[in-house]
C-alpha cells in the first residue's frame, strides 16, 4: 500500500509518518525540506524573500527528490507529504502574495505581477495531481489542530495555513483517491489509521512514537535556519 500523509504546515506530517512506519513496518519516504534545499540554491536567503522564479525552482527541486525517493520504495511506502503539497503551498500566494506570513489577501495591483507564476503553478498542479493518482493508494489527511511551530522555518500566517488545508481537501476529491482524516494525539492518529486501513502493527504504538520522536529531533529539528 502506498500511503501519502498530507496536511498543511505544522500539522504533524513528519512525526506521524515516521511513527506509522515503525508501527507498521512499511518504509517511509521524504522529500528534502525547503530549509535543506534553500541554502544550496540561494545561500543566505529566507524563504519569505524568494522571488516567484526562485520559489518555482525550489518546488521543482523538491519534487525531483520526492519522485526519486518514492521510486526506490516500489510497491509500498508511507510518504511524508505528497506531490500535491508544494502546489497547495504555492497556490495561496496568488491571493496573499509571495510572503506566506501575510495575514490579508492582497489587492489586484500587488498581485498583477504573478500572472506567469500563477499559470506555472496551475500547470504544476495538474502534473502533481496526475502523479498522485498513479502513485498513491490513499491519502491520510491531518487537519489543523496545533499552532504553527515558530522555529524560523515556517513564516506562515493562520489564514495562509487554512487556505492550504482547504486546497488539499479539494485536491483529494479532484484526484479521486480515497482519503481518511485523522485527529487527536499520535496514539489516536496511529490507531485510527491502522484500523481504517486494516494494517497490522509490527510493534507497540507507544514504542513507535518514542522512536519516531527521537528520529525527528535528531534528523529534522536540528537543521539550521536558512540564514545560517
Amino acid at each position: 500500500m502506498k500511503i501519502a500523509v498530507c496536511g498543511t504546515y505544522s500539522s504533524g506530517k513528519t512525526t506521524t509518518s515516521i511513527a506509522l512506519s515503525y508501527l507498521t513496518g512499511i518504509e517511509t519516504t521524504h522529500a528534502l525540506t525547503m530549509r535543506e534545499i534553500l541554502p544550496n540554491l540561494f545561500p543566505g536567503k529566507k524563504l519569505e524573500n524568494c522571488t516567484p522564479e526562485e520559489v518555482l525552482e525550489l518546488i521543482f527541486q523538491r519534487m525531483i527528490y520526492r519522485v526519486a525517493n518514492e521510486a526506490k520504495c516500489r510497491n509500498s511506502f508511507i510518504s511524508d507529504g505528497a506531490s500535491i503539497q508544494e502546489w497547495a503551498y504555492c497556490k495561496p500566494r496568488l491571493l496573499y502574495g509571495m510572503n506566506p506570513a501575510e495575514t490579508e489577501i492582497q489587492d489586484t495591483e500587488i498581485l498583477s505581477n504573478l500572472e506567469t507564476f500563477g499559470k506555472t503553478i496551475d500547470a504544476y498542479g495538474k502534473m502533481a495531481k496526475n502523479y498522485a493518482k498513479k502513485h498513491y493508494d490513499v491519502f491520510v489527511h491531518l487537519p489543523i489542530e496545533f499552532p504553527n511551530v515558530l522555529d524560523g522555518h515556517r513564516p506562515v500566517s493562520e489564514s495562509f495555513r487554512k487556505c492550504c488545508d482547504k486546497l488539499l481537501r479539494q485536491a483529494y476529491s479532484e484526484i479521486g483517491l480515497p482519503f481518511i482524516e485523522v485527529r487527536g494525539d499520535l496514539v489516536q492518529r496511529l490507531t485510527e489509521i491502522t484500523q481504517k486501513l486494516e494494517i497490522k502493527c509490527a510493534m507497540d504504538v507507544h514504542q513507535a512514537i518514542t522512536i519516531a520522536k527521537k528520529e525527528v529531533k535528531e534528523r529534522f529539528d536540528n537543521i539550521k535556519l536558512e540564514t545560517n
